[in-house]
């Protein structure tokens, strides 16, 4: 088992400073962050997705990166893997709309 470093996200629909449990959670795993109280603090990202990946703690290696090392089979190993999902804790502010993402395989 390794701890992973997530991606914090501030979209403007986020809580503001220690409103925000994203925040707290955040700053809670990261001795050197400070919670600045006007910013919003919307999601706290734990995956592989490339617009918020997440590393190994205490490393600048990718989890898609560690991830593909193991790939069994060997034979099939690539440069990454992705995980099919992105876990998100979120901390809004407001009503969202609905967001739907669906996979690309088609299920009959």
């Amino acid at each position: 088992m390794h701890r992973i470093e997530c991606t914090l996200n501030n979209y403007a629909w986020g809580k503001c400073g220690t409103n925000s449990e994203v925040a707290k959670l955040f700053a809670a795993g990261h001795d050197s962050f400070q919670i600045t109280p006007n910013m919003p603090y919307s999601e706290l990202w734990m995956g592989t997705h490339p617009d918020g990946p997440a590393k190994l703690h205490g490393s600048s290696e990718k989890l898609s990166k560690f991830l593909a090392k193991y790939e069994i089979p060997e034979s099939s190993r690539k440069e990454e893997n992705h995980l099919p999902f992105i876990m998100k804790i979120m901390s809004i502010s407001h009503t969202l709309s609905l967001q739907v993402h669906p996979t690309k395989v088609i299920f009959i």
